[in-house]
Order: structure tokens, then sequence, then C-alpha cells
């Protein structure tokens, strides 16, 4: 006598569309299956090779960003935070770029999500928190003390059970 929810995504996969074997017919399955949940609860989606591209693409991508992340092609930029009362600069917001091996910027509308869904965010995060602190201390040191930094959080590295402790680390490292 209790009544349940429930929520059903769905993938359709033509068989004849994926000729090739078993396996293949599966990750085709689990690649729509994933368009289809992304698209929202009770949803459904057909394989079709727009699908597949767009799935390849971001795992070339996360690939990608692994090995910038590894080769030190990511880097903060500091844009200016304007009292607009004074114009002088009271701060600065940190800003995670990345220019890729053939020299163009990836929009972080690209990356951001891929590193967030990964949970390469929470490495990501950390490493720009450093980044941003030494900078700040640097600027401090300079004389510039009363300038502030602001450096964006993605709720996977609040989730994340070490994250106080690796803002701690980050303020103990920093000065």
């Amino acid at each position: 006598d209790v009544e349940y929810s429930i929520n059903v995504s769905i993938a359709y996969v033509m068989l004849r569309d994926t000729l090739r074997d078993g396996n293949s017919a599966l990750k085709d399955a689990s690649i729509t299956l994933k368009a289809a949940k992304k698209n929202g609860i009770n949803s459904d989606a057909w394989f079709s090779k727009d699908v597949q591209t767009e799935a390849l693409e971001r795992t070339r991508l996360l690939h990608q960003l692994k090995s910038a992340f590894e080769d030190q092609h990511l880097f903060p930029m500091f844009q200016p935070q304007i009292d607009l009362a004074t114009g002088q600069a009271i701060g600065f917001e940190v800003l995670m770029r990345w220019r890729g091996h053939d020299g163009k910027m990836i929009s972080p509308d690209r990356f951001i999500p891929l590193a967030e869904n990964s949970g390469m965010i929470v490495a990501l995060g950390s490493w720009i928190l450093h980044a941003a602190l030494g900078t700040l201390r640097k600027l401090h040191d300079s004389g510039f003390t009363a300038l502030r930094m602001a450096v964006n959080v993605s709720v996977v590295q609040f989730r994340d059970p070490n994250f106080i402790q690796s803002v701690e680390q980050a303020l103990i490292a920093s000065g």
C-alpha cells in the first residue's frame, strides 16, 4: 500500500545503425543513455552519429585537459575588481584559463563542466587556489595590503570531504 514514483530514461539504438559487434552496440547505448539523462528526468534519446561524435569530443577534450594540467598549460588570469565610486582597484577575481597546444584559448564553458563531471575540478581548484593566494601574498608583500582576491569554487569542490583542509593548506602555504 505504498506509492512509489518512478523515473525512466530510455536510450534507443537501432542495431542495424551500429554495424559493429555487440560491445560497440552496448557502448552506443550507454552514450545515448547519458545523452537522455542529460536532457532531464523521464527523457529519451536516439543514437545518432551526432550523439556519438559529441561523446567522443568530450572524451578527447577531457584527455587534453588532463594533459594540459600535467603540462602546466592552464594558468590564472586576474580580472580586476574596481570600486565604482573611486575608480580604484580593490581586488581581483581569479579565472582559470587554458591555452591549447595550438595556441588557441579553450573556453571555460567547455572545460569547466568536463572537469566538474570527471571530478578533476577538485585538483584544478586546489591548484588555482594555491596560485591565487601565492600571487596575493606577493602583492601584499609589495605593499598592496588592501587588495582582496576572489576564487570561484565549484559545488563539486564543496562536496569534497577534504575541501576545508585543502583551503587551510593553501592559506598556510601562502602565509
